[in-house]
């Protein structure tokens, strides 16, 4: 076989036609990433934890802003924390304000009896740190439970016990509320006695309360004898009078120095509600003062001029109605002489009853209890004479 010569033929581009020709980027030879997941986020966000600024645009503080207003109502657990303590701190700050150690007089104890140097009859019972009147003086029944409490014997002399104070010196102690018998049984609640007392002093309407009076000439009574229905009305009404005003003083006292709220509150309460009673019982007194006056016009005495109208109400100037409780001589004068004539008796002993209303006396035997007034002989004698 012959041969056959081939011709080859080579073409050679220089460096510079080549750039032109080939693509000498590796476009089609690239090693893949790898796929970005959660896994792959936080092993990143890893590594770059402490390379992010803590505030910025990009920093840790847009990551946990981004994070929590798409969470949306997110709680953070040290919020709850954070709100137990607070609630903790109000509680420790109640506690604080509220010291658990008993507050004290420097040079009078708690517990001890003093009373001012000019009225020793009058004593006041340490408590807290301050003093508290015992209510119906030192021949009360408060001071008698109290006397037995302190352990003190029924022979014992009770000025003996009741410490004399020097008037600048008392006048600069602390006063607390009145000391009543519940204070010392702790039977009963305080404004439970408080309301059962304002119900028992409830003043009337002064027209119903004087009808005994402006109707007693048609009962063909004497002049001496409507005089005297009139005197015994006006002691009672200064009596009911004289218990309204303690009574108003022992709330103002339990709403203005009471030992916790609660007392504070009972006595803001009970105020509220005898002040009305006991002005009511003060105008009272003013218009018996009227009806005193004219007394020697009986039986032709003008009620309809004397006694205000009940569609125009009490026309009574508070001067009138002041002067009638406060500066009543004559009125005064009956309240306190039939005051001295009370006592208390002894079980089985006889007494002569005092009745205002009827002006009657009467001898009965002292059990425990009576009715009108334990009185002694107006002349002076022993209650059994």
């Amino acid at each position: 076989m012959a041969q056959k010569n081939i011709k080859l033929t080579k073409t050679i581009y220089s460096t510079k036609s080549t750039d032109g020709i080939v693509d000498r980027s590796f476009s089609e030879f690239f090693k893949t990433k790898d796929p970005v997941n959660i896994d792959r986020f936080f092993s990143i966000y890893g590594e770059l934890f402490y390379n992010i600024p803590k505030e910025g645009e990009r920093s840790h503080t847009s990551i946990i802003k981004q994070s929590t207003d798409y969470i949306k109502n997110y709680i953070d657990p040290r919020d709850e924390q954070i709100t137990i303590l607070n609630e903790r701190i109000v509680e420790l700050e109640e506690i604080i304000n509220t010291p658990n150690d008993i507050q004290e007089h420097p040079f009078y104890s708690n517990g001890s009896l003093i009373a001012h140097e000019d009225y020793h009859y009058s004593p006041y019972y340490m408590d807290r740190g301050v003093k508290r009147s015992v209510k119906g003086g030192i021949e009360g029944k408060v001071f008698q439970a109290l006397k037995a409490s302190l352990g003190f014997n029924d022979d014992t002399d009770n000025y003996s016990i009741v410490l004399k104070v020097p008037g600048i010196i008392i006048e600069g102690i602390s006063e607390g509320p009145i000391l009543d018998i519940e204070d010392l049984t702790g039977q009963t609640n305080l404004s439970e006695i408080d309301q059962q007392l304002i119900s028992d002093t409830i003043v009337k309407n002064w027209s119903i309360e004087l009808r005994d009076i402006t109707k007693f000439e048609q009962k063909s009574g004497s002049k001496t004898e409507f005089i005297t229905l009139l005197k015994n009305k006006i002691i009672s009404e200064f009596e009911r009078e004289a218990t309204l005003e303690s009574l108003s003083w022992k709330y103002y006292l339990d709403a203005t120095k009471g030992f916790t709220q609660e007392e504070k509150n009972n006595g803001e309460k009970l105020l509220s509600q005898i002040n009305p009673k006991l002005l009511k019982s003060r105008q009272s007194l003013a218009i018996l003062k009227r009806i005193w006056d004219k007394k020697e016009n009986f039986p032709n005495i003008k009620f309809n001029e004397i006694l205000p109208s009940p569609q125009n109400g009490p026309d009574l100037t508070e001067e009138e109605t002041n002067v009638a409780y406060d500066g009543w001589e004559e009125g005064i004068t009956f309240y306190k002489q039939a005051q001295s004539y009370k006592f208390t008796p002894e079980i089985g002993e006889e007494y002569k009853s005092y009745d205002p209303a009827t002006g009657t006396v009467s001898t009965k035997i002292y059990t425990g209890t009576f009715d009108g007034y334990a009185t002694r002989d107006r002349s002076g004698g022993n209650p059994k004479d």
